[in-house]
């Protein structure tokens, strides 16, 4: 329980990295242009049927991420952060699966994360413990999702 306080205390200490004016830029619709003309761009690029192939597999690492969190947060109340979990679940496994091809939308999807863990933090919805171990079954459901949802290239 210390060593959670203190982490906590020592990222929202104000010499740190404030991203706290990053929320009102997101809630403003000219700032998404780019990413909805990077998503036209990638539908028209790739193929259809590769496309399908890794929404597929992006929304089946989802859904068990979201069982497994319900799973283990009725079994311990509050022990796993859905919204993180989610967020990195999804990041690690398309950071995987990809490879080395499209790593602007991997940057994307981390840069999602890291602003989602960043505001559970700040905002005291999270402790530290939770933060890890949400983090820690991220990249072992994206790992085991990666090895059984390959599909043939």
């Amino acid at each position: 329980m210390v060593i959670d306080q203190n982490l906590h205390q020592f990222i929202v200490t104000p010499k740190h990295l404030n991203i706290g004016f990053i929320p009102t830029y997101l809630s403003n619709f000219y700032v998404w242009i780019p990413l909805y003309c990077f998503i036209v761009l990638l539908i028209i690029k790739y193929n259809r049927l590769e496309l399908t192939r890794i929404f597929a597999s992006l929304f089946m690492v989802e859904t068990m991420s979201g069982l497994v969190v319900v799973i283990i947060n009725q079994i311990s109340q509050h022990f796993l952060s859905g919204h993180i979990t989610l967020a990195l679940s999804g990041a690690f496994f398309c950071s995987i699966y990809l490879g080395k091809r499209l790593i602007s939308l991997k940057l994307c999807l981390f840069i999602w994360s890291g602003m989602i863990i960043d505001n559970h933090l700040k905002g005291g919805f999270i402790s530290a413990q939770t933060m890890i171990s949400s983090i820690l079954l991220s990249a072992v459901l994206a790992l085991v999702c990666n090895r059984y949802l390959k599909f043939e290239r």
